[in-house]
């Protein structure tokens, strides 16, 4: 047991280091940025089969990774082509425990096992991406039985942000809408305004020069004006 947590200390000590080795880093980073994950496989019952595989594994990437450093400063072609058959073989390893982690994962869907499904939701070796409409697919109808931390979570806190987002967007949207709306019936009440006045003013006019010519038809008729 003591010796257990003394390799999970250690192995988190030197993976918890921001950068990885450079060389051949393309490979080797997919590896050592997993193995801290494949190594809390341990703890989900349906890779109890598998622990002292991947106790070995972790092994072999923390010795892999300090060779790593070490051939950093070494030109030993020799040395670089051995770290690199390493970084081959732990590769293969690290593609079948996600690859395990995938099938498990279709598995808990299939047989509705919840804790499964959500520690493998959660393990950080599953597409979340790839697999967000099949893990909202199974979440909702048994959110009730199933502790939505983590992935999840992260899920509809980003929906809820994306509503928010969206009904803040529509609001803007509706806002500026009903003020084009109102500049417009502006516009056309001024027009109608206008043209009232326009026509007030042309039907008086119109009445005064009838009432000019009446007046000037009965003074040369000698008719007299009140």
């Amino acid at each position: 047991m003591i010796k257990l947590f003394l390799i999970t200390l250690l192995t988190s000590l030197l993976f918890s280091q921001d950068t990885n080795p450079k060389v051949y880093s393309a490979l080797g980073n997919v590896i050592y940025d997993n193995v801290t994950n494949i190594s809390k496989l341990k703890s989900i019952p349906i890779f109890k089969k598998q622990i002292n595989k991947i106790k070995k594994y972790t092994v072999d990437v923390t010795n892999t990774k300090r060779l790593g450093f070490a051939v950093m400063s070494d030109n030993n072609v020799t040395k670089r082509l051995g770290y690199l058959s390493k970084l081959r073989e732990l590769s293969k390893v690290n593609d079948s425990f996600v690859r395990d982690v995938k099938n498990n994962f279709k598995y808990s869907i299939v047989n509705k096992d919840n804790e499964l499904f959500i520690a493998l939701v959660n393990s950080g070796l599953l597409d979340i991406k790839l697999y967000k409409k099949e893990i909202m697919d199974y979440y909702v109808p048994n959110r009730d039985d199933i502790n939505s931390s983590g992935i999840i979570q992260n899920y509809l806190d980003a929906d809820l942000k994306l509503i928010k987002r969206r009904d803040k967007y529509n609001k803007k949207k509706s806002d500026k809408e009903q003020k084009k709306l109102a500049k417009i019936k502006r516009i056309r009440a001024k027009d109608l305004a206008q043209q009232e006045a326009i026509k007030k003013a042309l039907e008086e006019d119109v009445a005064n020069k009838k009432a000019k010519i009446l007046k000037e038809q009965k003074r040369e008729l000698g008719i007299k004006i009140k």
